[in-house]
């Protein structure tokens, strides 16, 4: 009797501790855009939703100076710019910005003529990274697209970047276009550089269902009953004998 009243003791012990915390991960990026699928509830309850971003932006310039011959310059540059995630019912109707910031020094050769003035491009390039707290409510319903944009990449005056270089050259940002290896193109912005997304769901794992209390009363009285019917017979057996 006392090890079966034990045994229900650990099981009801058992199922009253809490369910440990779950997570979920999903990843999406810029040039794919797939979104992301919404919370499965039946796994169980969907406590927060935390979007990590890493970002990589690239953007065009090009440096002109009077001469009949192709020149060196070396140009100072720092970027201060942000990215912005609209708003939407995952950001609570508030548009997210993300700092955009870089820096560097690089050697320009203004190798083409034309009407008496050598030119030449260069590039900047900011990064950013962050970590933002989106509303868990917005991932229970269907398929979410997450999609920022880099606010300084269209800007025709270059407003988020400052660049120092030797004499007075003129500098013209190339707005919508990217630097690579082989010197500015023309691209869309979700394909200039790269945006990443790590989206993670914390929730709580569903449980079984545990008996109710006057149900588990139910079990302890039958066990109690089985025991003293068991040691009944058991003395009426040594008796007879």
């Amino acid at each position: 009797m006392r090890g079966l009243a034990c045994l229900a003791a650990l099981v009801i012990g058992g199922a009253s501790l809490p369910a440990s915390a779950a997570t979920l991960v999903q990843t999406d990026n810029e040039l794919i855009l797939g979104g992301f699928d919404p919370f499965d509830s039946s796994l169980g309850t969907l406590n927060s939703v935390t979007l990590e971003v890493q970002l990589f932006r690239p953007r065009a310039w090009v440096i002109s100076t009077p001469s009949d011959e192709p020149v060196s310059t070396v140009v100072d540059w720092s970027v201060n710019g942000q990215w912005v995630l609209p708003g939407s019912s995952a950001t609570g109707g508030v548009d997210v910005f993300v700092p955009l910031l870089g820096s560097g020094s690089t050697a320009v050769l203004l190798e083409f003529l034309e009407d008496g003035l050598a030119f030449g491009f260069f590039g900047v390039e900011g990064t950013g990274a962050a970590s933002l707290a989106l509303d868990p409510s917005a991932f229970l319903g269907g398929h979410i697209v997450l999609n920022g944009y880099d606010m300084g990449y269209f800007d025709p005056s270059g407003a988020d970047t400052t660049i120092n270089t030797p004499g007075s050259p003129n500098l013209i940002p190339l707005a919508g276009a990217c630097f690579g290896p082989w010197g500015p193109y023309e691209e869309s912005e979700d394909y200039c550089g790269w945006t990443s997304y790590k989206l993670t769901y914390d929730y709580t794992p569903a449980t079984t269902a545990v008996p109710e209390p006057g149900t588990w009363a139910m079990l302890l009285l039958g066990f109690a009953g089985v025991g003293v019917a068991l040691r009944r017979s058991r003395r009426r057996a040594v008796a007879a004998a």
